[in-house]
């Protein structure tokens, strides 16, 4: 066989592969209804992979191979849209729907009206254009004109198809899809957030938004999406559609992903009825809607009713009763974390939303409180959309006049004596009530006092520094609140696990003088311990047989336990294996840290300016000097998984994840958290998440539980 009948034999072979595995896609991730094994499915992508890999001039930009995220972008580009991608009239009173109704009636003249009805998805609006029926950009809604140019980032999301379904695709076809992420996916995402001790997102919307919007793709491909499509923007050579029914129809077939709650209807009983249904079955769903949206289903109809400035006349958005209630801010008080940042935190009047009491909301920072012109003393709107953060929607009530008279700027409150509870505003909220109430006047929380960021930082006075929209403290660990947030960090489970030394622990042991670093954590006695209200002999001795144990510790854990910026559980591990040692971490340069697999510019530039302060080279030095052992990390060299890299997904039954790990290792494994081409092997145990996906449509080989033991054997 000569070259050029290999040559298109492969590209026939490519082609007919290409094409099962797109339908195979189709029905596992748009009907979930998958009809061959996971090792079928693995099968045959392998065989892509290897013959792309001997003949990469048949590589597509359409290949279910180029799903993989590539590198870091510099920024996104403004993307002009082929249609205005206009926004919906809101409404929530079922009047208003009549209104609607009989709106589109007298443009008919009393002729039979249609509509269609779907769940309105709480997410972020997205178009993404295909050329001949491959994918050629996608780009974020904007100002509805254009938008920030997303394409690499949305091709990691598995139910947006790089290439449509079936034999008649319009040359050009701009579809409109709402990008959401599942309620379970949130959670998760928020539980490893707050672990590295990142900002939380708001609801599941913002963590839609915020995944869509990162600069590197492979973050936005660790993180489970989805979009539901259900317009058409733009069509140049497709086929003639009359209706809105139809229009869904080709959506489906063409492979994107449509809701399945769609509904025709043709009264606006119906409308109401269906309404009430969406409303009833909102908690059960995996996903968040507030409302429903009805459309003219006749799209000539659409064109003759035409539209604002802004909205469609002929689509209206009719809103669920948001759970959410008003109450009054009586104070805001502020937080300082464990890197410094000074988190405004309003403290309402206790409410009930959706069965919780909620007491305290965050407000972010000082451009938050602006941008809402929040007062102590005005009623707000509290909203908690499912089980996540209380989130101040908006101020309710108008202010009289003499409430806005004393809205000028005011000097910031005296910094409070400790940090307990940070009390600085609230001793001062308090001292200010009981002044008006001895003269006959009613409480100042209730006379929308103007809240300013303390120019100091309420635990230990040193002056705040202005980074953007947030305040720091930069005293470090000799500001007590970020010591004791320093000290649990490095006594919590992923640090050096010391049990017992929880917050309450930390304030007593703080405020009574005892740690005033993380060293100081291994000078204590028991004399000392006993003198502390909370202790007696039991707990004191339980309490430094935990400090004892904990100083026989691995690298990976002590570098978690310092809290160096941007360095979690796993990339502390990911240090450890490379170098190590402390010693040789601690001598990195940046371009050496940066040789690290997954050790990006950031991340090197946070660790060796960690390093390179003085004040931490210290720390570290004490804890040595008082009996702490850095265990260094030795990667074997020998075992059934030498040279490879695992991931863990799901829950394991005979094991922790944590011994999991450490017995891949022992076998000469080097474990990672997300699946990348890097990949060599994924273990799945029950209920495994988007790493199995992504696993298997990137061919890595997949092993259960009792498939990962056999194979490590006695290494294990």
């Amino acid at each position: 066989m000569t070259r050029q009948q290999t040559l298109t034999a492969a590209r026939r072979r490519a082609e007919q592969l290409r094409a099962a595995i797109r339908t195979h896609d189709y029905r596992y991730y748009v009907l979930d209804r998958p009809t061959i094994s996971d090792a079928e499915y693995d099968r045959l992508f392998g065989a892509l992979v290897r013959l792309e890999a001997a003949h990469t001039e048949l590589v597509t930009p359409d290949s279910p191979t180029e799903r993989v995220a590539g590198a870091p972008l510099q920024a996104f580009p403004t993307i002009q849209h082929l249609a205005p991608m206009l926004s919906l009239e809101s409404v929530t009173d079922a009047d208003a729907v009549r209104r609607f109704d009989q709106r589109i009636r007298a443009v008919l003249g009393g002729k039979p009206v249609r509509y269609v009805l779907e769940p309105k998805f709480d997410g972020l609006s997205l178009e993404v254009v295909y050329r001949d029926g491959v994918l050629l950009r996608a780009s974020t809604r904007g100002n509805g004109e254009r938008g920030e140019g997303v394409t690499e980032n949305v091709k990691t999301i598995r139910s947006v198809p790089l290439h449509l379904r079936g034999n008649w695709v319009p040359r050009l076809l701009a579809v409109r899809g709402e990008a959401i992420m599942r309620l379970d996916d949130f959670r998760r995402l928020n539980a490893r957030l707050e672990q590295q001790g990142q900002p939380l997102f708001a609801n599941p919307r913002n963590g839609a938004a915020g995944s869509i919007r990162q600069l590197d793709p492979r973050i936005t491909a660790e993180r489970r999406l989805e979009v539901f499509f259900y317009d058409i923007l733009h069509m140049e050579r497709g086929p003639r559609l009359a209706d809105d029914v139809s229009l869904l129809h080709a959506l489906a077939a063409w492979g994107l992903h449509a809701s399945p709650h769609a509904r025709a209807c043709s009264s606006v009983d119906e409308v109401f009825r269906y309404h009430q249904e969406m409303e009833r079955v909102r908690d059960s769903l995996e996903y968040e809607i507030d409302g429903i949206v009805l459309k003219v289903d006749d799209l000539a109809l659409r064109t003759r009713v035409q539209t604002t400035a802004r909205h469609p006349r002929w689509a209206l958005a009719f809103k669920f009763a948001a759970r959410e209630e008003e109450t009054t801010i009586e104070d805001i008080v502020v937080q300082v974390g464990r890197t410094g940042v000074l988190t405004p935190v309003a403290v309402l009047r206790p409410v009930q939303i959706g069965g919780v009491t909620v007491t305290r909301a965050t407000l972010h920072n000082r451009d938050e409180i602006a941008r809402k012109d929040l007062r102590i003393g005005d009623v707000v709107r509290v909203i908690r959309a499912g089980d996540v953060i209380p989130d101040i929607v908006e101020r309710v009530r108008t202010r009289s006049v003499s409430e806005k008279c004393e809205h000028a700027p005011s000097r910031p409150a005296p910094p409070a004596k400790d940090d307990r509870n940070s009390r600085g505003h609230s001793a001062r909220s308090a001292l200010l009530g009981a002044r008006g109430a001895l003269l006959g006047r009613a409480p100042s929380a209730r006379r929308h006092r103007l809240f300013v960021m303390p120019a100091r930082c309420p635990v230990c006075h040193t002056p705040v520094v202005h980074e953007g929209p947030f305040d720091r403290c930069p005293n470090g660990l000799a500001c007590p609140a970020q010591l004791k947030r320093t000290i649990q960090h490095f006594g919590s489970r992923d640090g050096l696990d010391i049990r017992g030394l929880g917050p309450e622990t930390v304030d007593a042991l703080v405020c009574e003088g005892l740690v005033r670093s993380v060293a100081d954590l291994f000078t204590l006695s028991r004399h000392d311990l006993v003198k502390v209200e909370r202790f007696a002999d039991v707990s004191a001795t339980n309490l430094l047989k935990a400090i004892d144990k904990a100083k026989q510790t691995p690298l990976w854990r002590f570098l978690h336990a310092l809290g160096i910026p941007s360095v979690g559980a796993q990339t502390a591990r990911d240090l450890a294996e490379h170098f190590g040692t402390l010693d040789r971490l601690q001598s990195a340069d940046e371009a050496a840290l940066m040789a690290v697999p997954g050790i990006g510019p950031a991340v090197a530039r946070d660790v060796a300016d960690f390093f390179r302060r003085a004040v931490n080279r210290r720390a570290i030095e004490l804890c040595r000097r008082r009996g702490v052992q850095v265990i260094g990390t030795t990667v074997a060299r020998r075992g059934p998984l030498a040279g490879k890299t695992v991931v863990f997904t799901g829950g394991l039954e005979s094991m922790t994840r944590e011994n999991a790990e450490e017995r891949a290792r022992a076998s000469g494994a080097r474990t990672a958290r997300s699946v990348s081409a890097e990949t060599d092997l994924v273990v799945a145990g029950t209920d495994p998440g988007s790493k199995y996906a992504k696993a298997r449509a990137l061919g890595v080989r997949i092993l259960d539980e009792g498939q990962f033991q056999k194979l490590i054997g006695a290494h294990g």
